[in-house]
């Protein structure tokens, strides 16, 4: 290598730190506006992720949240990488994780379903990665996040609060907490998304029988049902079911079922249960058998960072809307979002998410069964 080759590794580096490609501009006599510009060139690149290992090839993602989409075009064009998304609903991308335990596809898992990750990391699907974006974390988001790092909150929301027909209901006359729910007048007015598709629906019940307790959270589950509780498939016709009248209250996911269809025009309000509803988080975690394991820990970076949750609520930061799961909360406080996100004054309820894997399928069945009955 000549000279001139050398030296131009030993100034323009990517890889070294802003101070030292300072002191080394200086030393080369370079004028600060200079110094300005390389240190702009090289915060343009995508740096590797902690661990070291080259960022590049294709990433296999599975999600089940509405943005995963327009995270991986941003990743994608940020950094040049082909990003692949299986999306479907939580429990269905579940069940297709578990399918391909023994050859495992993806390199990461972005799901709305804390509790079916959790269960993930209990069976060893997935490999630690603290992420040094997690310094700029709210407190809420680490505590809907595995403290060793197998999975990661990237977007906060509420877990069924009671979303009800303006027309139909007002603020005083809504439910305001979860005993309310039983009383006469809202008798088969209440409608549900099924726990065994959505995972906030199975976040909300466990956090029913966390708080009450299992004996009365199973009372209370049970009187539900007797009260005319209907359970629907996906949120669509949950909240399809409330909008046209039919019922007047859904327990479902406050982003994708209330936020967007609100700023779409629909005639719904929203109360939090006084008692406690949910803290439901989506969350992100690296395949344990990745075959491309810089790259993904650079997926988790970015989707962390502010410009990574800047896509991840798209266009919600404008009052747009243009999906469900845009209208979570940010999990970093600088960055900003539409104002009728509600998100302070909220009494939340952090599950305790390995308790709630682990009893996740008898959980699931006990429901069933009562909404067969």
């Amino acid at each position: 290598m000549d000279d001139s080759a050398s030296h131009d590794n030993w100034l323009f580096s990517r890889s070294m730190s802003r101070r030292q490609l300072i002191l080394n501009g200086l030393a080369a006599g370079l004028s600060l506006p200079a110094i300005g510009l390389l240190l702009e060139a090289c915060g343009s690149s995508t740096p590797a992720p902690s661990g070291g290992g080259t960022v590049g090839g294709t990433l296999e993602l599975y999600s089940s949240t509405d943005t995963a989409q327009q995270v991986a075009d941003a990743f994608g064009k940020s950094t040049g990488v082909k990003v692949k998304n299986y999306n479907d609903d939580a429990g269905v991308v579940l069940a297709r994780i578990e399918a391909e335990a023994s050859h495992p596809k993806a390199d990461v898992y972005l799901l709305s379903d804390a509790e079916g990750m959790a269960g993930l990391g209990q069976q060893g699907r997935l490999q630690a990665y603290l992420s040094a974006q997690r310094s700029g974390m709210s407190d809420l988001a680490l505590k809907v996040s595995d403290p060793a790092g197998l999975f990661t909150a990237i977007g906060l929301s509420g877990a069924g609060p009671f979303i009800y027909n303006n027309k139909a209901l007002s603020t005083s006359t809504a439910p305001v907490d979860w005993p309310d729910l039983l009383k006469p007048q809202f008798k088969d007015q209440i409608a549900m998304t099924d726990p065994a598709f959505s995972g906030p629906s199975y976040g909300a019940i466990f956090g029913i029988l966390q708080r009450m307790g299992d004996g009365p959270g199973w009372q209370f589950l049970t009187s539900l049902f007797h009260n005319g509780l209907k359970v629907y498939k996906t949120n669509t016709p949950t909240l399809a079911a409330v909008e046209s009248g039919g019922r007047q209250i859904a327990l479902a996911q406050d982003s994708a079922a209330f936020y967007d269809a609100v700023a779409k025009g629909a005639p719904l309000g929203v109360n939090y249960p006084t008692s406690g509803v949910v803290l439901q988080g989506d969350v992100i975690g690296i395949e344990a058998k990745s075959s491309n394991v810089a790259t993904a820990k650079a997926f988790v970076d970015y989707v962390l960072s502010q410009k990574g949750q800047t896509a991840e609520i798209g266009d919600a930061a404008t009052g747009k809307g243009v999906s469900g799961d845009a209208w979570i909360i940010p999990i970093r406080p600088g960055v900003t979002q539409d104002p009728q996100r509600v998100s302070s004054g909220i009494n939340w309820t952090i599950v305790d998410l390995n308790k709630a894997a682990q009893q996740e399928a008898s959980i699931k069945q006990r429901f069933k069964t009562l909404a067969s009955s």
